[in-house]
């Protein structure tokens, strides 16, 4: 039996939750879940640990419209210890669960490639107002 990123999906949301309780912050807990929302739809599956998946969500949304330089707030050695993972792990997680995210609405106006402009009508971003 194959086992689907759904099944999986109240493994990283425990996951999510046992963090977002020790460090609160309901924008990026917001901005996770959706994110968890997305990957668990994606028929490509989640091979590896949960720990290793949800601490690359948290990593992937806190610096999704910035250069990437871990949590706010969190040494990345604490985020470490949170979740069992290497920050090498974490990054290659955030970096491959970036990729399927929709782009962010607030950087789409300064795209102005040919495929971002597809991605954004993809997303149904362009023609949106502020």
């Amino acid at each position: 039996m194959d086992v689907t990123n759904q099944d999986c999906e109240p493994a990283y949301r425990e996951l999510l939750e046992v963090f977002f309780a020790d460090h609160p912050d309901a924008a990026l807990q917001k901005r996770a879940l959706k994110a968890l929302r997305f990957l668990t739809a994606c028929d490509k599956p989640l091979a590896g640990k949960p720990a290793g998946w949800a601490a690359g969500i948290i990593y992937a949304v806190a610096n999704r419209d910035r250069q990437a330089c871990g949590v706010p707030g969190l040494l990345n050695s604490d985020f470490e210890a949170h979740f069992g993972a290497t920050m090498g792990t974490i990054r290659k997680r955030a970096a491959q669960i970036a990729r399927p995210l929709p782009p962010s609405t607030t950087s789409w106006p300064v795209l102005h490639s040919r495929r971002a402009i597809a991605v954004q009508k993809h997303w149904g971003q362009v023609g949106r107002r502020r």
